[in-house]
């Protein structure tokens, strides 16, 4: 069987590439120009959701579709475009990732969105499934981890919302099965995790993990608004995530954003993963030391070098003798490959945005994570600790 993936650099997309390999299938993967390869055995074709005819190309072949995009203001017709391509080419299955409250006629950006997506699926003669996963899990090590202050305290603006979190690893599980399985056309599957929890929970449960105090502080949404702009992400996207945590407000501790459902354990065969199994997973003990201000000070100028462009900041930040032993084949692994390649960044990516927001200690080391806008965490760099500079930029 023939799959083609569409949003394989997603957290679930990603996933869901194993899984089909695993499985046997021969999998495709949608790529736009300039992008990076993906894991051996998947076949790249160049395509973009906004180009209908690269994805009838991109479909000839082909069984099964997977259906995923980054949130944006043409994301609906983005997915219109997928879908009337997969009726032009005879595609048996198309398997669409939604949301948990996915509605046409909501005030909240994303939801509406993602219902409209939906109903235009259901109503376009194509044998379909469509999944809708509720707040993704890993945002938790992957974003409210990294934003912990040095106080203990990370921000957000969810009120006393509980969310029945899903592990992005059994949503691409339950994908795989639903796209090379004949029982599930016309089905709508809620996956959400077994536990709704809200984040003072979140917060409750990295204090375990930790060790150390961890606080959800609440900030009015205007403050989170001018945090993300600050980011420079799109006003559009700011506006839409606003949105959605207002409609977690308004779900609060018992509304729709707490749904059960035995849909996934089914689609498994198995429990979906819990928020203390991958805290384990990703957080062995004692691996994350209290936020201190000393990490502020490296985050700030990393976030300078590499979004600002600030090649003058690789000479301070980096000491003499510094090896970078993530650097590519043909880069040198000194300061002048780190100038090279946040050069190449801004060169081939006007606009580049990144988000360096996580750092660890391991061992004499300082790992600085970060990812580009909207993408996978990935490691920008490891360096020797040295307390310079915090000396030098305090």
């Amino acid at each position: 069987m023939t799959v083609l993936v569409i949003g394989a650099r997603s957290k679930i997309g990603s996933a869901l590439l194993g899984e089909l390999i695993a499985r046997g299938d021969k999998v495709r993967a949608l790529t736009r120009a300039g992008e990076p390869y993906l894991p051996d055995g998947v076949e790249q074709v160049r395509g973009d959701l906004a180009d209908p005819a690269s994805l009838q190309a991109a479909m000839s072949g082909v069984d099964a579709v997977f259906l995923l995009s980054t949130p944006a203001a043409d994301d609906v017709t983005w997915h219109r475009n997928a879908i009337d391509a997969a009726r032009r080419m005879g595609i048996g299955r198309l398997v669409r990732s939604s949301l948990l409250g996915a509605d046409a006629r909501s005030d909240c950006t994303f939801r509406r969105h993602h219902g409209e997506a939906d109903a235009y699926l259901a109503g376009s003669g194509v044998a379909y499934t469509i999944l809708r996963p509720n707040y993704y899990m890993q945002n938790v090590p992957d974003n409210i981890v990294a934003s912990i202050q040095p106080d203990g305290g990370f921000r957000g603006s969810a009120g006393d919302a509980r969310l029945s979190m899903v592990d992005t690893r059994d949503v691409a599980a339950a994908a795989a099965r639903v796209l090379t399985e004949d029982a599930h056309p016309g089905k709508v599957y809620p996956l959400v995790g077994p536990q709704a929890l809200s984040h003072r929970d979140v917060a409750d449960a990295l204090t375990v993990r930790f060790g150390w105090p961890v606080r959800y502080v609440e900030v009015p949404l205007e403050a989170t608004a001018a945090t993300m702009a600050g980011f420079g992400l799109d006003p559009w996207l700011v506006n839409a995530v606003v949105e959605l945590y207002a409609d977690y407000q308004r779900s609060g501790p018992d509304g729709y954003a707490t749904e059960r459902s035995d849909d996934l354990a089914t689609l498994l065969g198995r429990a979906p993963r819990t928020l203390d199994e991958l805290l384990v997973e990703r957080f062995p003990a004692g691996s994350v030391p209290h936020p201190s201000p000393r990490k502020q000070t490296v985050l700030r100028l990393y976030r300078e070098l590499f979004t600002g462009g600030r090649l003058d900041l690789a000479d301070e930040l980096l000491a003499d003798g510094y090896v970078n032993r993530s650097a590519p084949e043909g880069v040198p692994p000194d300061r002048a490959g780190v100038k090279q390649i946040v050069r190449n960044l801004h060169e081939a990516y006007p606009g580049f945005v990144s988000r360096v927001d996580h750092m660890v200690e391991e061992g004499d080391m300082v790992a600085v994570r970060g990812r580009f806008t909207g993408g996978e965490l990935v490691d920008f760099y490891r360096f020797d600790s040295d307390d310079r500079i915090v000396e030098r930029w305090a």
